[in-house]
């Protein structure tokens, strides 16, 4: 026997991640759950276990808080069955200890900062106790078996163990009690909680886990960071456009002082701009004259002022940011082409690198991560910034397990990509359903792309979803999706303003002219486009009359034409540019009109 192989599950995903209504919520459960699997994983070390997935070149990256994201299955080769349920037992006891710390610091700091929050502490801990997930299962490597058989095996037994799984009724009760606001699953352990800015909303409840979620990082050193929402990431193109700009800066920090004049600013970590740190809560910078008349009462008129000439002057903030999430495709091939425990060590450090590089590409693009494990991802993007960081993180992917193909041999396995789905949404949209939009756009990029794609679904507050969506690289004529998107942009900002703002929508109305027909073709003659059937020449009318007769203008609206067979697939990447145009002007300190 070559040794026995041991893979431990955490959980439950649900429960820490998916269920949220405040982007801290999404941040604390992934940071939670990351920290289990470290604790896990430093525990099986200690005793003698050999990690092949994390496998950090330093030991000390699984020590507690460190910047390391660990994904919740760890695996690990032990000497012996009989060693590995030792090991699993040790490490479920470190699990749980750690799991239960967290419960009684967040009480504990709720009673001691919150003297008008009340706890049902039996309730409390019973849902404690009802709370996680650890899975863990182990075989022997046989003689002349492969380590990929083994793998295999132990993934397979795994599924089944958790298929397994028993379901018991609560050992509290219930009834009478409002169930939790994140996810209705569980019993509310707030008994009297009044609304605190930031942290809990009016009548929001909450369970075991969501206060953990919700106060547990307000304490200690972890509490240092700065949690953006929606509306402080739509501010932020805006920002950048004037911080380089003293009147814009005094403008912007005279209608702030008018809200709160003895204020200091928001978070301390990390601010949405680098020159202009906001003072007040984003959500102000977007309030109509009615707002400030509810919220300031005397002070309204002098407010609204202050915005209307911080306006004239800045533009409008634009109202809309975007959830991404990105994931590697075609990665179980990837593990099942890896010969041995060496090699699955190195593509463990190859998706620890990638995490610890996107975490960067996303601070850069003036976004933040939620979660960087392994070779999924999600974050929170500024509109102008976001569809040229989902470029850099699919680069950076394929950079990664390319080296990785060429040293396990260039013949093994072709090199995986990376696919992203974005939900562009307005500051005022649900975060669960912001998220459910990021990961229908995933499915989609995934599925109708064929992965190695992008896809982007623009959710207004009134009209249907726009979605668009296509490969990364370039087909034949046709340019790969962010270079037609940048192209796009370009055409729509030129001071000539070669791209009209309603081309989009001009468009789609050739789609009614045509039924519903979509499809057009273009023939070159000479270099010009003539149309081939009767929608391609209802575009070349559009455009025709859009250019006004110059031929500069007809020729890169033309441009738009190239490698194009779906008016509506164009119709639709005009519509949603247009928005991140917008962004994009507004941020090189321009108004976007």
């Amino acid at each position: 026997m070559m040794g026995t192989l041991l893979l431990i599950s955490l959980g439950p995903v649900q429960d820490f991640i998916a269920s949220a209504r405040k982007l801290r919520d999404l941040w604390s459960g992934s940071y939670m759950l990351s920290e289990f699997s470290k604790t896990v994983a430093r525990t099986l070390e200690r005793n003698g276990a050999e990690l092949i997935f994390p496998a950090p070149e330093n030991s000390n990256e699984l020590e507690k808080e460190t910047p390391l994201i660990v994904a919740n299955k760890i695996l690990a080769i032990v000497a012996s069955p009989e060693e590995a349920e030792r090991l699993q037992n040790v490490a479920k006891g470190a699990w749980k200890e750690h799991f239960d710390s967290f419960g009684q610091t967040t009480s504990s700091f709720i009673e001691r900062r919150f003297k008008h929050i009340s706890i049902n502490k039996e309730l409390f801990d019973s849902e404690m106790k009802d709370y996680g997930e650890f899975f863990a299962v182990w075989t022997p490597i046989n003689n002349f078996e492969s380590y990929q058989d083994a793998r295999a095996r132990v993934e397979s037994m795994l599924a089944s163990r958790k298929n397994l799984r028993a379901f018991k009724a609560p050992e509290w009760e219930g009834a009478g009690i409002p169930k939790n606001s994140l996810d209705g699953m569980r019993e509310c352990v707030l008994k009297k909680a009044p609304e605190i800015t930031g942290l809990l909303k009016k009548n929001e409840k909450l369970d075991a886990i969501g206060c953990i979620k919700r106060f547990n990082f307000s304490d200690g050193a972890i509490d240092k960071r700065h949690f953006s929402d929606l509306a402080e990431m739509s501010l932020v193109p805006w920002l950048n456009g004037a911080e380089d700009d003293y009147a814009k800066v005094d403008l912007i920090n005279a209608f702030q002082d008018a809200i709160a004049p003895d204020s200091t600013a928001v978070g301390s970590k990390r601010q949405v701009s680098t020159t202009i740190p906001l003072k007040i809560g984003a959500e102000n910078f977007f309030c109509e004259s009615s707002d400030f008349e509810k919220m300031y009462k005397d002070q309204a008129r002098g407010i609204w002022n202050y915005r209307k000439q911080m306006v004239k002057v800045c533009g409008e903030p634009p109202l809309y940011s975007v959830i991404m999430v990105g994931d590697g495709d075609h990665m179980g091939k990837m593990i099942d082409a890896i010969p041995d425990k060496d090699a699955h060590k190195l593509f463990s450090r190859k998706l620890s690198e990638f995490s610890k590089r996107v975490t960067h590409i996303i601070d850069k693009a003036g976004g933040s991560v939620i979660y960087a494990g392994g070779d999924d991802v999600m974050a929170y993007l500024p509109l102008h910034t976001a569809v040229a960081c989902a470029d850099e993180m699919r680069l950076t992917f394929y950079e990664e397990m390319e080296t990785l193909c060429d040293l396990l041999g260039p013949d093994s396995i072709t090199v995986p990509t990376f696919s992203v789905g974005m939900a562009v949404v307005h500051y005022k949209h649900p975060l669960d359903r912001a998220l459910d939009l990021a990961r229908k756009a995933e499915s989609i990029a995934k599925n109708l792309g064929g992965r190695n794609s992008m896809a982007l679904i623009q959710s207004k507050r009134s009209g249907s979803d726009v979605t668009v969506y296509g490969k990364w690289d370039a087909e034949g004529e046709l340019l790969g999706i962010a270079e037609r998107i940048n192209r796009i942009c370009n055409l729509y900002n030129k001071d000539e303003q070669v791209l009209p703002s309603k081309l989009g929508y001009d468009l789609r109305r050739v789609l009614i002219e045509t039924g519903g027909s979509s499809a057009m073709s273009f023939s070159v003659d000479g270099g010009v486009l003539r149309p081939v059937n009767a929608t391609a020449a209802l575009v070349k009318l559009v455009f025709d009359h859009k250019n006004d007769g110059n031929a500069a203008k007809n020729e890169q609206l033309r441009a738009l034409l190239e490698g194009r067979t779906d008016v509506a697939q164009l119709a639709d990447e005009l519509v949603i540019v247009r928005l991140i145009a917008q962004a994009n002007k507004l941020a090189k300190g321009a108004q976007s009109k």
